[in-house]
C-alpha cells in the first residue's frame, strides 16, 4: 500500500509567518474586505515575480480556469 504524506503547510510557511501575519493585520485594521489596495499590491508584485506586465487575482481555481479559457477565446 502506498502512503502519501499529508501536507505540511505550517512547516512550509514558517518563514513566511511574520509577513503573512502583517498582511492579515493590515486588512483587519483597515476593515475593508473587498479587493482594494492589498489585492492591487499583490497583483503587481506577483506579475513582477513571474516576469509579466499584469496579473489578475481571482477568488478560486474555478474562476482562474474560466478566466484563462476566456483569454484564449473559449466561451
Amino acid at each position: 500500500m502506498l502512503t502519501i504524506p499529508g501536507g505540511r503547510l505550517a512547516q512550509q510557511q514558517a518563514h513566511l509567518r511574520p509577513a503573512l501575519d502583517a498582511a492579515v493585520q493590515r486588512v483587519v485594521d483597515r476593515a475593508v474586505y473587498t479587493p482594494d489596495v492589498e489585492v492591487a499590491h499583490f497583483e503587481a508584485e506577483f506579475a513582477q515575480y513571474i516576469g509579466m506586465r499584469h496579473a489578475i487575482a481571482v477568488a478560486s481555481g474555478g474562476a482562474a480556469v474560466m478566466l484563462a479559457l476566456r483569454a484564449v477565446g473559449v466561451n
